[in-house]
């Protein structure tokens, strides 16, 4: 009964169906079945986040094995290999990878090297590896596993559609999203055929090709792959069951991206209503729904909200999973993005190197979670005016991802135009020009030429362009970004603002203010759609508008617009910003125009009270 209420989540039941099968144990004093019922109780604790309670049961188990079993049998080995998930799931991945290896040691020593335990015992040392970020390693242990499988079981078994799916999985990791496509594609296809169309296992295959098409930017197809997951979840397990919540989960991410934010949030709450329902507060799951309903908070501007959900993220992190584990790095990486998004660029930094510190000392060198806090470390560097600091930090991430991903990878693609961003702002505009075409290179063999990564680099080559005064080609390499954002179905992603308002920049420069309008008014309309009007990048497109509105002569919208963008600033709680201050200092010349020579004094005031 313990065993059908674990499959079905029902820990609550299970730990009391446990409690009752220790208790007649205990008075029995049979060590076979006290050890079963300690691996259980294990497990439970295990789906309860409550990893030291459950290491103490298996650790308690494995010792009477050892104790009482003289032939170091299968049980002995299926110990280890639960205190080594138990590990893995921590973070763990020295302890985990030592359990894993001692029980395969055993399972081989027993069984020899091709029964199908061998192969469960490879798949683990798959996982461990791709959690580590050693791709290489991770698919050479699912490939022995593989090998094992089609020799026992044949092609088409369901065993094999894991090990393809868990291939899959790192390809993904890897960026290969393509090949990640091919793998869950066989997998679905073998579960299909196996197990028909409405099985848990047919849910995970549409769940993981979605996970794929989210990072392919195909965010409609990985909707539909969510749905069916969601329909098949729906009608074979309770409606409070985990993998339910998984896909309301998966879901509000592929909202977030889209910038559907408030359906993002309404998922994750359905999401967390069953999780908290399963799991009680202090669970791991609990604090990673928080932090990504953090996110999207964060995408729509609301800094304050995101910190209380990152804050509340990181507390029951904390309690769960201790101050090493990379959840509790990945927390302070997004608490950094926002005080950096705020300017606070020194308690980012402080935030960045807390993730690197942790990072450092629970992972290998090369691992590329290392390189993405090297990115945000160098980012702040950026916009702290310290350019060589940064390009070092960034060269410092080059060199981690060419190592573990090869020399062809987005993410390498990435990091070039990072590089390219800091020349960039060195004015060394060749130098700049140089890395977007080592990155462009990369995106066009990697994506195809419709893909928003492609799209970004053709805006950052606009922005040489645009510097050195080359208008034209800059309006043209604007335009190349532009149409493939607006090819893309969602045509309300941030980045075609960005692009409309950088078209509207040069126009502006070449005083063609109507044109400049035009293009200003496409990117508010965008803007306000997708995170209203109390958005710092909305008072960034009030100010241009004030400002392209001033040199038509037309004081009077000017001012209203400027007026806007004010408000919005100090709603959003950057009172002090700089960039209010400009704004004061266009509306004083406004006021000049109009002849409210009273009026414009009193902007120039505010304005110099906040440059001083």
């Amino acid at each position: 009964i313990c065993d059908i209420c674990i499959r079905r989540y029902r820990v609550n039941q299970a730990k009391a169906y446990i409690d009752k099968a220790l208790k007649l144990v205990g008075k029995l004093q049979q060590h076979e079945r006290m050890t079963k019922c300690l691996d259980r109780r294990g497990e439970i604790k295990r789906l309860q986040g409550d990893y030291d309670r459950a290491l103490k049961d298996h650790y308690d188990s494995l010792d009477i094995k050892l104790r009482t079993d003289r032939t170091g049998g299968l049980d002995v080995s299926t110990s280890y290999s639960n205190i080594g998930g138990v590990y893995d799931d921590q973070g763990k991945y020295d302890r985990a990878l030592a359990n894993y290896s001692s029980s395969l040691r055993m399972d081989k020593g027993r069984l020899g090297n091709d029964h199908p335990h061998i192969a469960i015992a490879c798949s683990n040392k798959g996982l461990v590896y791709d959690h580590q970020g050693k791709f290489n390693d991770a698919i050479c242990m699912y490939e022995k596993s593989l090998k094992i499988q089609l020799t026992t079981f044949g092609d088409n078994h369901p065993n094999i559609a894991i090990t393809y799916s868990r291939i899959g999985s790192v390809h993904e990791h890897q960026g290969k999203y393509d090949q990640a496509v091919c793998m869950h594609e066989k997998s679905l296809k073998i579960n299909l055929a196996a197990l028909g169309d409405n099985h848990p296992s047919i849910a995970t295959a549409y769940s993981n090709l979605g996970l794929v098409y989210v990072e392919q930017g195909k965010y409609d197809d990985a909707f539909c792959m969510h749905e069916k997951s969601l329909k098949i979840r729906l009608s074979t397990f309770d409606d409070n069951h985990p993998h339910i919540a998984t896909t309301y989960s998966n879901m509000a991410s592929v909202y977030d991206h889209q910038g559907k934010y408030d359906d993002a949030v309404y998922m994750y709450e359905k999401s967390f209503k069953i999780e908290l329902a399963t799991f009680g507060y202090n669970h791991p799951r609990i604090s990673y729904t928080y932090n990504n309903v953090g996110l999207v908070y964060e995408h729509q501007g609301k800094y304050d909200d995101a910190i209380k959900m990152y804050e509340k993220s990181l507390k029951i992190a904390l309690l769960t999973l201790g101050d090493n584990h990379r959840s509790i790095a990945t927390i302070y990486n997004h608490m950094g993005n926002i005080y950096e998004k705020q300017g606070k660029y020194d308690e980012a930094l402080c935030m960045y190197e807390k993730s690197l510190k942790i990072e450092r000392s629970t992972c290998d060198e090369n691992l590329l979670r290392i390189a993405t806090t090297y990115s945000n470390i160098a980012r702040i560097y950026v916009k702290q005016g310290k350019f060589d600091d940064a390009l070092f930090t960034y060269e410092e991430s080059l060199k981690i991802r060419l190592s573990t991903l090869g020399d062809n990878h987005p993410l390498i693609a990435t990091t070039y135009s990072n590089i390219g961003n800091v020349c960039y702002h060195q004015g060394k505009y060749d130098d700049a020009m140089s890395m977007y075409e080592k990155s462009i290179k990369i995106d066009l063999s990697t994506f195809s030429n419709s893909d928003p990564v492609t799209a970004t680099t053709f805006y950052n080559m606009g922005r040489i362009y645009a510097a050195q005064g080359k208008n034209d080609d800059a309006v043209s390499m604007y335009e190349k970004a532009l149409e493939i954002q607006l090819s893309i179905p969602d045509d309300n992603h941030p980045d075609i603002i960005k692009t409309y308002s950088s078209i509207a920049d040069i126009y502006y420069h070449q005083d063609k203010y109507d044109d400049a309008v035009c293009m200003l008014e496409k990117s508010l309309k965008i803007g306000l759609s997708m995170v209203g009007d109390n958005h710092p990048s909305i008072a960034r497109m009030y100010h241009n508008m004030g400002r392209a509105y001033y040199h038509q002569a037309k004081y009077n919208e000017s001012v209203s617009f400027y007026k806007k963008s004010a408000a919005t600033l100090i709603d959003a709680h950057l009172q002090d910003d700089l960039n209010l201050a400009t704004i004061y200092d266009g509306m004083a010349n406004c006021y000049d125009q109009l002849n409210r020579h009273d009026e414009a004094p009193i902007m120039r005031q505010k304005s110099d009270n906040i440059r001083s």
